[in-house]
């Protein structure tokens, strides 16, 4: 018997409980103490929450660093001065060199809009969370798409690149 079948993947197809990607899971910021409002926090401070978010949900959209931390200080919205904030937290702990923004594959002088740790280069592919809340396709970095195909082809015995694309889109969570 080839090893994929044992495993329970036809060719051609992936048995219906086969989980690929693990759960998206979000950071837990609630070790961070609130010291002031956000929009007058020193950005050192918001740089240590950019870092944990950075280590928890790599690679990461900076739309959502600003979403998680925007939530973490109980805020309805992220208006300019809270972005500016969070972004100048970015901006530090870049310029500490514990977070960096993601190349775009295409455009190797330019980066993304997505964060990663430096040095860290592989990506694992994450599907829904634990609720089943799936990420909006902007959210998903090209690495981490990719990662996704990747482990999809696999995991899939003689599939075509239609049949490959749909099964990512499903492990993403997506269909």
């Amino acid at each position: 018997q080839h090893g994929s079948i044992a495993a329970g993947v036809l060719p051609g197809r992936l048995s219906a409980d086969a989980q690929l990607f693990e759960d998206y899971v979000e950071a837990d910021l609630s070790r961070f103490p609130l010291h002031t409002d956000l929009r007058e926090e020193q950005a050192s401070n918001v740089a240590a929450l950019v870092v944990a978010v950075v280590k928890a949900e790599a690679p990461i959209h900076v739309d959502l660093v600003v979403e998680r931390i925007r939530k973490h200080y109980s805020l309805q919205r992220a208006g300019n001065r809270v972005q500016d904030a969070i972004l100048a937290g970015v901006a530090e702990a870049v310029r500490r060199r514990v977070v960096e923004w993601l190349p775009l594959p295409s455009l190797k002088n330019r980066q993304s809009k997505f964060l990663g740790l430096p040095g860290t280069h592989e990506v694992k592919p994450r599907g829904g969370d634990e609720d089943g809340q799936v990420r909006g396709i902007d959210y998903l970095s090209d690495q981490e798409i990719e990662a996704g195909l990747v482990r999809v082809v696999r995991a899939i015995v003689g599939t075509t690149k239609a049949e490959a694309v749909t099964a990512t889109a499903r492990a993403f969570g997506y269909a």
